[in-house]
């Protein structure tokens, strides 16, 4: 039998509602008031919106899938490098999660992450 706990003590409130919405829609998620209350580094307000969550959207810039020889999954280029820069100018202040949708996408991303 698998058991959902009700409350998660770890993400903020932006981060565990897109969560809860796509994974619990039955049995919402509870976030304590102490994780919102968390201190925010707000040194990258000028880069970033000010929240726990960003969703990069590169299509603006045209960007063309990639697969690798004989596989379905794709990577994105342009996408690792605008992380990859998005990375560089935190100069490790925060600590970052990347979620990628396809597996060469993630490959790629932890190359290029690695110092």
């Amino acid at each position: 039998s698998v058991m959902v706990l009700p409350v998660q003590h770890r993400m903020k409130v932006e981060i565990a509602s897109v969560v809860s919405d796509a994974f619990y829609p039955s049995r919402p998620l509870v976030t304590p008031v102490s994780i919102g209350a968390r201190a925010v580094d707000d040194s990258l307000t000028d880069l970033l919106p000010e929240h726990a969550l960003w969703l990069l959207d590169s299509s603006e810039l045209g960007p063309r899938l990639a697969r690798e020889s004989g596989r379905r999954s794709r990577y994105n280029v342009i996408h690792a490098q605008l992380v990859l820069a998005i990375m560089a100018r935190m100069n490790g202040h925060e600590s970052v999660g990347l979620i990628a949708p396809y597996t060469p996408q993630a490959r790629l991303l932890r190359a290029i992450a690695e110092p």
